[in-house]
């Protein structure tokens, strides 16, 4: 797997690798292909939310500037949070909890004031995968 990821500017083509800041904070030390959903470029392209290891060594939502400025851990979940997913307005992330098989319910990260709702209630939740939220094109669900 390569050690760097890219941006693609759709307008050229041209491709940028994403900054160093991002990339540390995103390295899990997983040897096997990354899950899907491990970016999501917010609606004005100004910041990435993306997964990586939290302060107590969990998978985490980090949001920073698409330069590489201010990184920021925005999940705290004790089970950990993967796949963001920005609202089309960019006030809300939706996430997926995922740890140790203990949950697997989609969750709404207000991002102003860093409060987490569940959105889902599976009784069984998915152990095994990664479920990737997205929002209806207004925003409404």
């Amino acid at each position: 797997m390569p050690e760097v990821d890219y941006l693609i500017d759709l307008s050229t083509g041209e491709t940028t690798p994403l900054p160093r800041a991002i990339l540390r904070s995103h390295r899990t030390g997983r040897t096997h292909f990354p899950p899907p959903g491990q970016y999501a470029a917010s609606p004005d392209g100004s910041r990435l939310a993306y997964r990586g290891k939290g302060e107590d060594g969990s998978l985490q939502i980090f949001i920073a500037g698409i330069d590489g400025t201010g990184v920021r851990q925005v999940t705290h979940d004790p089970v950990g949070a993967v796949t963001p997913a920005w609202s089309p307005d960019g006030s809300t992330i939706a996430y997926q909890r995922r740890g140790s098989g203990e949950d697997g319910n989609i969750h709404v990260l207000d991002v102003a004031t860093a409060e987490s709702t569940q959105v889902t209630d599976e009784p069984r939740p998915c152990r095994v995968c990664y479920l990737q939220p997205v929002f209806t094109p207004d925003g409404s669900s």
